[in-house]
């Protein structure tokens, strides 16, 4: 696009219609002094008293209109320059103010997030402790299990060697109780 058809962001309706302008090719608008014109009274009442004093009373508004623009740029001219470099001066004071708040926040952040690591960290050590402890508890268990099960075995075979022994003993020897 060229440079009268580019849109900005936040336009107003001013800039809208110079952009339209603009692609329509159209020229600028000349600059209107119709309020610093001093009419006079229309042709019809140029003999009367009260048109005049209406006139009159308009050009002294324009008069002091004038007079007071040209005190606020005198004004401008002897105070523009201090005013604004107190205000860029209270600029800066706000700019270096948000500057240090956001630097304590930003230490702030940090300070958590080292934090949070460390916790991280030592919450990560006491799982590896655990896990250790429990796999060992869990190869204790299992020796203990191998251990019953080798009893079991062993008992299994004490039981059937007592019952092959009975089973060769003459049954007279074995007491009757009832």
């Amino acid at each position: 696009k060229q440079w009268y058809q580019r849109r900005v962001r936040g336009e107003t309706p001013a800039m809208k219609a110079m952009f339209e302008r603009l692609d329509a090719r159209q020229p600028s608008e000349m600059l209107s002094m119709k309020r610093c014109e001093l009419p006079q009274p229309p042709p019809g009442q140029k003999h009367d008293v009260s048109a005049w004093l209406s006139a009159v009373s308009n050009s002294r508004a324009q008069l002091e209109h004038q007079d007071i623009r040209l005190s606020n740029l005198e004004l401008l001219k002897d105070h523009g320059c201090k005013s604004w470099t107190v205000y860029l001066q209270q600029l800066q004071k706000l700019s270096e103010g948000q500057q240090a708040k956001l630097h304590k926040i930003r230490q702030q952040i940090q300070d958590t997030n080292w934090a949070r690591k460390r916790e991280h960290t030592d919450a990560g050590n006491l799982l590896h402790q655990l896990k250790g402890e429990w796999l060992e508890l869990v190869g204790k268990n299992y020796a203990v299990e191998r251990a019953c099960a080798e009893l079991d075995t062993e008992v299994d075979q004490l039981e059937s060697v007592k019952k092959k022994k009975l089973a060769t003993l003459p049954d007279s020897s074995t007491p009757n109780f009832g």
